[in-house]
């Protein structure tokens, strides 16, 4: 990772209002040439972003207030008024970019060799720069599709006044100005008021963003020093004979880092005090605005009060997050925060938690009435396999249009593949529980024992755990829309007094008692079919991030072994003694990877078998139905496509991290080595040779061209079966 990949967004804010980038000496990418057309065209918004000051405060002068009411000529300044802090905020932003060009480039280039300490730890540039880029791309998006609505809008109430054929057209423009031209009842003069207007307002907020982004930018490039700092400090040994020495670099980097951060307010003094003064005038301003005008103007003023308190709290929240990076002490993270959604999972699921040997938390004790609760679903859940299946085979297909007969089997067979796969993978875990707790104690253990470095486990954890809460919370989304369907149906029949009542559960299948007409009998199968949804949901999402959480954690560990086998130095003396343990670490996570593979073959071949059926019935079924059954069995489709891509994607990344594990063993100084320290090295090398494959009991491999196997063989079903009359 370079430092220019942090200042990407500042690069498209440039190229938006064709400012020119900022270039410096370690910069790799090569300078653009800024022709005349695109300086023409820069210098031209820039005149009117300076004139357009000037036009507010005119237009403010020469408001006739007689000729109006008292509130609406407050409310027409209080927007003038508005529009003038925005454009003063703007200029004297832009003005100060231009002046401190030269500072603000010398200043990213110290930040360029600073930021060469950070390569030693990889990790702690990415986890910063996947938070930021994921900030800063949220606000372009945002001020993108304010800019667009702010200049549209004169055009749209034009339009609509030009369709509906009103007798006299407003002519109005994106924010009132004066112009020394006439553009009321004049079409070109008109136009080029929002041209001007247009050009102004683009180079205006380029210039608010990047002027953002650059002391985002500055921000994050100290807190990844002060943390940097902090993890050093943490880390030293007093014991250590080189200690001292360690220590008075590390007071030179602090000095260092200081003197760069005064250098940052040095230069953006100036912004945050004319941000922080104006905005509290316009903010006020736009809040009367909005509740004085119509819709259109109101909405725009929205954007502009959202723009204006966005903008503050950015540079607030940079200055905030600096200082949390400079007091507060990094903490520790514990194997158990990768444990925390699959614990959710669990409880969803009615399940027990997992314990195992050497957990921190107090363990759980489950009460009678749990264990009543779980047996009792567990034995709704089963039913619903007999119930599918007597359903489809009771269907007469003589008293039934084949299709419509084609399509009651199809989705029998799809509910019958669900409730398979939950209830397999329920008693999956139930039976190898004692194994699954092993294996989590064993990688409790290789984590306490070989894992220093905090920055790959909190890129790693941040990363998984955002996946799994995405995860969790569609399936939850998912359930809820399927439990919700039949009493959205019964509340629409009964607000449109319909004469009769359709007694329609989640789905159709076979009761020993009838459903048609008693409200008793909808309510058991309603509750019984929500009961046996939520624990088959809540088993497949617990059997998918336990797999994940398994996953996460032999990629961190291979991702280790790869870097310490990459920073091994065979000239070292103790070289032998630590390849050694580098051998029997690599052993043991491929032992620990094969026993991981054998708990859950049952869970990869049910799943990769069952999810070609259903999702070939599931997308039968979406040709066949109504929309709101159609739409269920979108939900449906859904979820079994992303229940087995995880799976196979899991997969796919533990086969990359155990295929980083060769090339680091070859890329190191093996050649200064002796003829043992090459032996063994070769030893680790061959076992290295081929990535490690999970695999559906040493048939399949569980990978995303697996994956993509599965939905080509469905599809070709589906296309078979639509074929057939």
């Amino acid at each position: 990772m370079q430092l220019e990949d942090f200042m990407r967004y500042q690069d498209l804010v440039c190229q938006a209002a064709q400012l020119p980038r900022f270039d410096w000496n370690g910069r790799r990418s090569l300078k653009n040439n800024r022709n005349l057309a695109k300086r023409m065209i820069f210098w031209f918004g820039a005149v009117n972003l300076v004139y357009h000051n000037f036009g507010c405060i005119m237009y403010a002068y020469y408001a006739d207030r007689s000729t109006k009411d008292p509130m609406d000529y407050i409310a027409e300044l209080a927007s003038v008024g508005a529009m003038l802090g925005f454009t003063i905020v703007g200029t004297l932003n832009l003005w100060k970019l231009w002046t401190l060009k030269p500072n603000i480039e010398k200043l990213i280039d110290d930040f360029e060799e600073l930021f060469q300490i950070t390569k030693r730890r990889p990790y702690r540039s990415h986890h910063y720069y996947e938070s930021y880029t994921r900030f800063i791309r949220n606000l372009l998006i945002f001020f993108t599709l304010t800019i667009a609505y702010y200049n549209a809008l004169p055009i749209i109430l034009m339009t609509r006044e030009l369709l509906t054929e009103s007798q006299k057209l407003s002519y109005r423009l994106q924010s009132s100005t004066w112009y020394p031209w006439q553009f009321q009842g004049s079409i070109p003069g008109f136009l080029v008021a929002v041209v001007c207007q247009g050009f102004s307002c683009q180079v205006n907020l380029c210039v608010l963003i990047f002027s953002q982004f650059l002391v985002s930018f500055f921000g994050i490039q100290l807190e990844i020093h002060f943390d940097g700092l902090a993890r050093q400090l943490e880390a030293i040994d007093a014991r250590h004979p080189n200690a001292k020495d360690q220590m008075k670099s590390l007071i030179r980097y602090q000095k260092e880092i200081f003197n760069m951060a005064d250098r940052v307010n040095e230069i953006f003094n100036f912004t945050f005090f004319i941000s922080l003064s104006i905005s509290v005038t316009c903010t006020s301003s736009l809040a009367f605005s909005v509740t004085m005008f119509d819709l259109g103007p109101a909405l725009k003023h929205t954007f502009g009060l959202l723009i204006f308190l966005i903008y503050n709290f950015c540079m607030c929240r940079n200055g905030t997050h600096l200082i949390f990076a400079f007091i507060v002490a990094p903490t520790t993270m514990q194997y158990e925060d990768f444990m925390h959604y699959v614990e959710i999972a669990c409880r969803w699921a009615l399940m027990p938690r997992f314990e195992w040997r050497g957990r921190q938390s107090p363990r759980v004790k489950e009460t009678w009435l749990k264990k009543i609760v779980f047996i009792a679903a567990a034995i709704n859940l089963s039913f619903y396999n007999i119930s599918f299946a007597a359903y489809a085979y009771l269907l007469d297909p003589k008293t039934t249009d084949p299709l419509i007969y084609a399509g009651k089997i199809s989705e029998a067979l799809s509910m019958l593949g669900f409730v398979v796969l939950g209830t397999l993978n329920m008693f999956a875990l139930l039976i190898l529980r004692p194994q699954i707790e092993d294996v989590l104690a064993e990688l409790q253990d290789l984590f306490n024992q070989k894992l220093q470095d905090n920055y790959a486990m909190g890129y790693r954890l941040k990363k998984s755990t955002r996946l799994m809460r995405n995860c969790t919370i569609l399936f939850a989304f998912c359930n809820a829309y399927y439990n919700a369907t039949p009493l959205i149906t019964m509340a629409y029949e009964m607000l449109a007094d319909s004469k009769r009542i359709c007694y329609e559960t989640q789905n159709e299948t076979w009761y020993p008692w009838k459903i048609n007409d008693s409200i008793l009998s909808f309510c058991a199968s309603y509750i019984s079919q929500a009961f046996s949804s939520i624990i088959n949901l809540g088993t497949i999402v617990t059997d998918q991030l336990l797999v994940h959480v398994c996953t996460i954690q032999l990629e961190i560990h291979f991702d280790g072994l790869s870097d310490k086998l990459e920073n091994l130095d065979a000239k070292d003396i103790r070289s032998k003694e630590k390849l050694i343990n580098l051998i029997s670490y690599h052993q043991r996570l491929i032992d620990l990877a094969g026993s991981i593979n054998g708990i859950f073959n049952f869970t990869f071949l049910i799943s990769l078998t069952t999810s070609t059926i259903a999702v070939c019935s599931m997308a039968y079924n979406l040709t066949m139905f109504d929309m709101m059954r159609a739409l269920k069995y979108t939900v449906g489709l859904l979820l079994f496509m992303i229940y087995t891509f995880s799976l196979c994607h899991n997969g796919t990344l533990l086969s990359l991290a155990s295929d980083k594990v060769l090339p680091a063993a070859f890329y190191n100084n093996w050649y200064e080595g002796d003829l043992a320290y090459r032996k063994m090295l070769l030893i680790l090398m061959m076992r290295a040779t081929k990535p490690y494959i999970w695999r559906t009991y040493k048939l399949a491999p569980v990978s995303i061209t697996t994956y993509m196997a599965t939905l080509k063989f469905s599809y070709q079903m589906f296309t078979c079966v639509r074929s057939l009359k």
